[in-house]
């Protein structure tokens, strides 16, 4: 006669819990993983709330290619770039439009880079760098407000360098 296979259970244990209006987040972990509390500095249960709220009441925006947006890049992994404030914003390009909801979108720095990944160019009288290897697909909802719009000379320098880099 055949024993059935035994089932095994993998305890698990509360870590955090953080109400958000309605939602309500529990983020558990295997106990044979240990989490350094240090970890840089990182916030991500702020940005994990944040995000919920972002979901939820996020509103559409009317973007066009070519404008430039603050938006909630959110607290990221390894050398992803991360958002700045309390609302995780870093400005960022609208490159391609995708659909009403979705953009492709290039992050903008003011530090200064060399590289074939990264665009120079003057916003609003100041030196910004776009981030190439940074490209991404966004959600409107995570734009919070607009700045601005760069101007057609350099939207073809930002095509140009991306086509370079990429294709």
């Amino acid at each position: 006669m055949l024993e059935k296979p035994r089932r095994f259970r993998v305890k698990r244990r509360r870590v955090a819990v953080a109400a958000v209006g309605v939602a309500k987040i529990q983020l558990d972990v295997n106990l044979s993983v240990k989490m350094e509390l240090s970890m840089e500095d990182k916030r991500f249960l702020e940005w994990i709330c944040l995000k919920i709220r972002i979901h939820s009441c996020g509103a559409y925006r009317n973007t066009r290619e070519g404008d430039i947006w603050w938006c909630s890049m959110g607290e990221n992994v390894g050398v992803e770039i991360n958002g700045k404030s309390e609302f995780f914003l870093r400005p960022v390009l609208i490159y391609k439009k995708l659909s009403k909801f979705g953009f492709m979108g290039i992050p903008l720095t003011s530090q200064p880079h060399m590289g074939s990944w990264y665009v120079k160019f003057i916003f609003q009288n100041k030196v910004e760098y776009g981030v190439l290897a940074q490209a991404r697909v966004f959600s409107v909802f995570r734009l919070y407000r607009k700045m601005g719009a760069i101007s057609d000379s350099d939207f073809v320098v930002f095509r140009e360098s991306f086509r370079r880099l990429y294709c």
